[in-house]
């Protein structure tokens, strides 16, 4: 049985590496890989991309940050990933344009127990080009408050839903 464990979690690492996430295992702990020393879950720091926009996860303060500038790949952020971790906090410290379909984009952040409680810089969100904001911040009930001022939705032609809780 410890030897499926292994071998699941090593299938699940490479899993992650082939959709572009890549896993920093840091501290010993609690389950070996690769007959390395023990790490627990804790411990593992998660990067990746969405689309062309670089994104680290830091583990201790549940932030989410887009760190380098770049395209969001559309659809819901992660929707696929299985990204195991609950992101409290989206930081957009650099320019990250949506694209046209940006329906249900922070959605999929539901999935996690709805910890999303702030979105941060979102004047480093680019809207211009987005047609389709429906259910956007659909079921992320923690999030209570959001400075949309710099929203660019000259283009948006459905907004349905956009917090619905």
């Amino acid at each position: 049985m410890h030897k499926v464990k292994k071998n699941w979690v090593v299938i699940s690492l490479l899993s992650f590496t082939l959709l572009g996430v890549n896993i920093t295992l840091q501290n010993e702990h609690s389950f070996l890989l690769f007959g390395t020393q023990p790490v627990s879950a804790a411990d593992v720091s998660v990067s990746g991309y969405d689309g062309s926009a670089h994104w680290p996860y830091d583990t201790s303060t549940k932030t989410l940050t887009f760190d380098g500038a770049g395209t969001l790949a559309g659809g819901s952020l992660f929707y696929g990933h299985n990204i195991p971790v609950e992101v409290e906090h989206i930081v957009f410290a650099q320019k990250v344009a949506a694209v046209a379909d940006s329906s249900y984009l922070f959605s999929t952040l539901e999935g996690t127990g709805s910890h999303l409680e702030s979105i941060d810089q979102l004047e480093n969100f680019d809207t211009q080009n987005v047609t389709n904001m429906a259910g956007m911040f659909y079921g992320i009930s923690k999030l209570t408050s959001l400075d949309l001022s710099n929203f660019d939705t000259s283009k948006v032609n459905d907004m349905s839903n956009m917090f619905l809780p």
